[in-house]
């Protein structure tokens, strides 16, 4: 009996030990579900990444901005981006407003990146114009440079004025590997 007593401790010992066990990284990783979202947004995976955003948004509420504030900017301005690019009725208000209020300059740089693209596809030519302008090109990557110079002399031509669209063609016509290559030569040929 005292055997058993003995045997039976030692088992629940053991086991009682596998319960402090130290978990994981991943298991402790509470910003994973950020990290999977910015990832998603990165691979342009809007859609995917549009719904654990607006989760996160509401994880990281605005009123608890102390504890975590860089997660709160970021998870605003990607919130905010995925909505531009799925084209959400609400988007344009709310890019505004966040690039009226941050004080992080790059991000407001990017946005006004973002909601000049978004104004370009809806063919809001001069709106395009003014948030591409805000954008800067410092933060931009070298594609996003050539697509917003193309883009931007787009708008240029389509409101006729001729000669701010012929420089911004003309450095595109210099990349040839460039997407917009073709319709740059094309658009060109009527300013020439």
């Amino acid at each position: 009996m005292i055997k058993s007593k003995i045997v039976l401790t030692l088992i629940f010992a053991l086991l009682s030990l596998a319960t402090f066990a130290q978990p994981t990284y991943i298991n402790i990783d509470i910003e994973k579900k950020y990290k999977d979202a910015k990832e998603l947004f990165v691979k342009e995976q809007y859609a995917l990444a549009y719904p654990l955003m607006k989760e996160l948004k509401m994880y990281y509420e605005d009123n608890t901005i102390s504890n975590h504030t860089y997660i709160n900017d970021d998870v605003n301005y990607y919130y905010i981006a995925c909505q531009l690019k799925l084209k959400h009725s609400v988007a344009e208000k709310e890019a505004r407003r966040y690039i009226e209020v941050t004080a992080n300059e790059p991000r407001r740089q990017l946005m006004s990146y973002h909601l000049a693209k978004y104004y370009f596809l809806n063919d809001d030519f001069s709106n395009a114009i003014n948030y591409y302008e805000r954008a800067g090109l410092d933060n931009l990557s070298n594609a996003e440079i050539a697509d917003a110079k193309f883009e931007k002399a787009y708008c240029y031509f389509n409101l006729k004025n001729f000669e701010a669209a012929k420089p911004l063609f003309q450095e595109i016509m210099q990349m040839q590997e460039n997407k917009y290559f073709i319709p740059t030569n094309y658009y060109y040929g009527f300013l020439i």
